[in-house]
C-alpha cells in the first residue's frame, strides 16, 4: 500500500485509505464498507470481487490500483464478531496485464472484423459489377451542369454498363457531355433529370429521343442526398412497341372508319357480355334504337326482346371457339314503327381477334333482307295458286 505501520495503527482504516476525490465513478470504499458490515452482520466470511482501490504514491498521488480482498470474523467469548481480519492482495500487475491481452484480443477480433468486411465489401461490389455489366437494361450515371441561374444546361456521363451503347446507340459515352455525345439532344431532358437532382423524387416515364429517333421508357433517381447533383439512369429502348403500338392504334382508327361508313349494318360485340363497343347507322336502324339506348351495353340489355332467341348461344359458340357463324334469311323480331315486327336478315359473326390471336369479342355484319324474303314468299304463293288454277 506504500505505507508503514506507523501511519496506520490508530486511524481508521477508511481515514487511512480515503477514495479517490477525483473518480465520481469510484466505488472501492463503499464496496469494502459493505463487504465488513455484512460480515459483522452475518458472522461470516465475505470475499469482495476484483476491486479497484486507489491508494496514495509517495508524492501524495493517487496510484490506479486493483485488490483481491477477503473480510473474515474473528469472534469473542459471547460469540459476537470482536475483530475482523482484512486481507488484501494487489494483483494490479495481472490486471493491466490481463487488460492488455484483452485489448490486443479485441484488437485482432477488430482486424478479423475488418478483414471480413473488406471481403464481404469485395464480394458485394463484384456481385453490383455483375449485375451492373449484365443488365439487358442500360444504365448510366450522370453529373449534371448547371449554369450561374442554376438551371441544369448539359451532363456528363460518369458511369455506363455494357448495355448502355446497344440501348442509346452512343459509343464511348462515358466522360463525355450528352451534347458532346448528342449535338442535337432536346432541352427538356435537362429539366426532367435537373427537377429528379433537386427534389429527389424518382421519376418513371416514356420520352421520344428526337436527336436519335427512338423512344424509351426510364427511370431516374437521385444519387447522394440532398444537394447531389448525381443521377442515375435505367433506360429501355421501346421504339418497337411504340410503332405497334401507334400502329395498331392506326389499324384500330381505320376499322372504326370502315365500319361506321360500311353500307351494310356492322357492329362489335366486346367480351363474354358481348357489350356493344360501336355499331354503325345501319345497324341502328336495323335495331330500331337510338345509339344512346344500346352503346355500351350487353345487346341483350339494350335488346331484351332479342334475349331467349338463341342467339346468346351462337354468340357464345362464336367467342369461345373462334368459328365463324352464317345464316342467311334469318327471322327477327325487332320494334318497329312503335310495334313488335319480324324482319329477315343475312347474319355473320366473326371472332374479333388481338394482335396476339385471342378472342376480346365478336363482329356482326347483318343485311335486312326482308324484302327479298316477302317477295320471294309472294312468288311462291302465286306459283301454288296458278297450278291449283291448272286443275
Amino acid at each position: 500500500t506504500g505505507t508503514t505501520k506507523e501511519d496506520l495503527i490508530g486511524k481508521g482504516m477508511f481515514e487511512a485509505f480515503p477514495s479517490n476525490p477525483t473518480d465520481p465513478a469510484d466505488t472501492g470504499s463503499n464496496d469494502v464498507r459493505a463487504s465488513l458490515e455484512m460480515v459483522r452482520l452475518h458472522k461470516k466470511p465475505h470475499q469482495l470481487p476484483v476491486q479497484r482501490y486507489d491508494v496514495a504514491g509517495n508524492d501524495g498521488h493517487l496510484i490506479e490500483r486493483y485488490w483481491r480482498a477477503i473480510n473474515k470474523p474473528v469472534f469473542a467469548s459471547d460469540g459476537e464478531v470482536a475483530f475482523i481480519i482484512h486481507t488484501a492482495d494487489d494483483i494490479t500487475d495481472q490486471i493491466k496485464a490481463g487488460a492488455k491481452e484483452q485489448e490486443h484480443q479485441e484488437l485482432v477480433k477488430a482486424y478479423r472484423i475488418i478483414e471480413e468486411s473488406q471481403a464481404a465489401l469485395q464480394e458485394s461490389e463484384a456481385r453490383y459489377r455483375n449485375l451492373f455489366e449484365f443488365m439487358v437494361q442500360g444504365y448510366c450515371t450522370i453529373e449534371l451542369i448547371y449554369n450561374d441561374e442554376g438551371r441544369c444546361i448539359d451532363y456528363r456521363y460518369l458511369e455506363v454498363n455494357s448495355a448502355f451503347e446497344k440501348q442509346s446507340g452512343v459509343v464511348n459515352a462515358a466522360g463525355k457531355t450528352v451534347r458532346e455525345a448528342l449535338p442535337g439532344i432536346d432541352s427538356h431532358w435537362f429539366d426532367l433529370y435537373g427537377n429528379v437532382a433537386k427534389t429527389g423524387i424518382p421519376n418513371r416515364f416514356i420520352e421520344e429521343a428526337k436527336a436519335i429517333n427512338k423512344w424509351y421508357e426510364i427511370h431516374a433517381v437521385r444519387v447522394g442526398g440532398q444537394g447531389s447533383n448525381k443521377v442515375g439512369v435505367f433506360f429501355t429502348d421501346v421504339t418497337e412497341r411504340i410503332k405497334a403500338e401507334e400502329a395498331l392504334k392506326l389499324s384500330e382508327s381505320n376499322l372504326r372508319n370502315t365500319i361506321l361508313q360500311a353500307p351494310v349494318a356492322i357492329c362489335i360485340f366486346r367480351g363474354p357480355q358481348f357489350v356493344v363497343e360501336i355499331a354503325n347507322a345501319k345497324m341502328y336502324e336495323l335495331w330500331g334504337r337510338d345509339k344512346e339506348e344500346v352503346l355500351g351495353k350487353s345487346i341483350f340489355v339494350g335488346m331484351p326482346e332479342v334475349s331467349n332467341q338463341g342467339y346468346e348461344e351462337l354468340l357464345m359458340g362464336v367467342y369461345t371457339t373462334g368459328e365463324r357463324f352464317i345464316a342467311n334469311s334469318t327471322p327477327v323480331t325487332v320494334p318497329r314503327n312503335g310495334s313488335i315486327e319480324t324482319i329477315y336478315i343475312n347474319l355473320l359473326y366473326e371472332a374479333f381477334r388481338e394482335a396476339d390471336g385471342t378472342i376480346s369479342g365478336i363482329i356482326a355484319v347483318a343485311i335486312d333482307v326482308t324484302e327479298q324474303v316477302e317477295a320471294r314468299k309472294k312468288l311462291e304463293e302465286n306459283e301454288v295458286a296458278f297450278r291449283s288454277m291448272g286443275h
